[in-house]
């Protein structure tokens, strides 16, 4: 939303869900993960690829295709449809569908939790729902997962998705240290930025450009553009060979460096700078402390 995009949907749902398919379709719990990788086709490939990809028969011993029945993709289907229609019906479907099977039903309670929340958070209902479609591929994840999309630009895929994840950083450390972890696609976000004309480029964030007048003082430049970094300010010392100070000043227009510090002979005698506003184009004579409390104040 900071970024001008508000016409996008999280589409969110739970592994436990997902996990209590084996007793529902009537499949080895073993290949969990490879019916998962499968629904998680679903939104690229649509669903005759899904029907197709669920009942096709191995081709040789090595094959592990998963040779499903009609009555057990017929359930899958089933599964799937429940996603229609509001988040309290699709809630009512799937404990209606499940039973009571019990990993279902802490499923069940997590996505009705999360709507909850979302709704008292006051986050726009048209930005989220329930899709038991998403599964994330990923083996680690035990509980909520999540993927988003622009409904402007469907095709360029999920740019911000992830999931609940309890036991991946044990594996790394001593502690159980449950998490969710996102991630974004930031060139295909960039590119549907771009393409949604979001984004104003500029061809720097420099806002200070320090000039270097000499070779004797270019050490006198570098010293005061460390100190305008470390009050925060983004500043820029220029490199080019080119050293007259008319060219360093066209640099710093042609890259929209909105203020130029100049430290000449001059000013190094007095212990002072220049500082020149390149909108105005008034430039003051000034201390360095007195010149790092107005750039750091405008």
């Amino acid at each position: 939303t900071e970024l001008g995009v508000d016409k996008f949907l999280i589409r969110f749902n739970s592994r436990k869900v997902l996990n209590a398919l084996p007793e529902y379709v009537g499949f080895d719990p073993k290949r969990i993960k490879d019916v998962l990788r499968i629904l998680d086709k679903l939104e690229k490939v649509g669903l005759d690829k899904v029907k197709e990809e669920l009942k096709r028969q191995p081709e040789n011993v090595y094959d592990e295709a998963l040779a499903f029945s009609d009555e057990s993709i017929k359930k899958i289907i089933v599964f799937l449809q429940i996603s229609s229609g509001d988040n309290i019906e699709i809630l009512k479907r799937l404990s209606g569908v499940f039973g009571g099977n019990e990993t279902a039903k802490a499923g069940i309670k997590e996505l009705r939790e999360i709507c909850d929340n979302l709704i008292v958070a006051g986050i726009p209902q048209k930005n989220w729902e329930i899709d038991l479609s998403v599964a994330r591929g990923l083996d680690y994840y035990t509980g909520p997962v999540f993927e988003t999309t622009l409904l402007e630009l469907p095709s360029i895929g999920s740019v911000f998705s992830g999931g609940r994840f309890d036991g991946l950083i044990g594996k790394f450390a001593n502690d159980s240290i449950p998490a969710t972890g996102a991630s974004i696609g930031v060139d295909r976000f960039y590119a549907a930025l771009e393409q949604l004309g979001k984004l104003k480029t500029i061809p720097t964030t420099t806002k200070v450009l320090v000039t270097v007048f000499n070779e004797l003082l270019g050490k006198k430049s570098l010293e005061f553009a460390q100190k305008l970094r470390n009050t925060g300010i983004n500043t820029e010392v220029y490199l080019n060979e080119e050293k007259l100070l008319k060219e360093q000043m066209i640099y710093a227009v042609k890259q929209e460096i909105p203020f130029v510090v100049i430290i000449g002979p001059d000013e190094e005698k007095k212990g002072m700078v220049t500082l020149k506003d390149l909108q105005t184009r008034k430039q003051v004579l000034l201390t360095e402390e007195e010149c790092l409390a107005m750039l750091k104040g405008s």
